[in-house]
């Protein structure tokens, strides 16, 4: 059974935080001056770092580095215009996120 946990990104202050950013209330999830919910994978890099929606991985065997996304109910990496599942996907190591890292989308 995967663990649901997620993460948040606050634009304007740049700070990504995974603790005591949303909470439930009646009406759903209330994010607390952040933007950008991103849902825990349930897996791990070799270095023991959580993957989370958003995450550039790079693959230990091409060199390629993919973006993690949540696609009709699957995490998915997206690289060189092609979808592949998660699970199928050799993760080395997190290289960034879309957040922090947006420089990897131009380059």
């Amino acid at each position: 059974m995967r663990e649901i946990k997620f993460r948040v990104w606050n634009s304007k202050k740049e700070i990504m935080q995974s603790k005591s950013a949303l909470a439930f209330n009646k009406n759903g999830v209330v994010l607390y001056g952040y933007e950008q919910l991103m849902q825990y994978t349930g897996l791990k890099d070799i270095n023991g770092v959580e993957i989370y929606e958003g995450d550039y991985l790079l693959d230990g065997h091409s060199g390629r580095w993919a973006e993690v996304k949540f696609i009709k109910g699957a995490f998915v990496v997206e690289f060189d215009n092609e979808i592949q599942d998660l699970y199928d996907w050799t993760c080395e190591c997190i290289i960034g996120n879309i957040y922090q890292n947006r420089k990897l989308i131009n380059d």
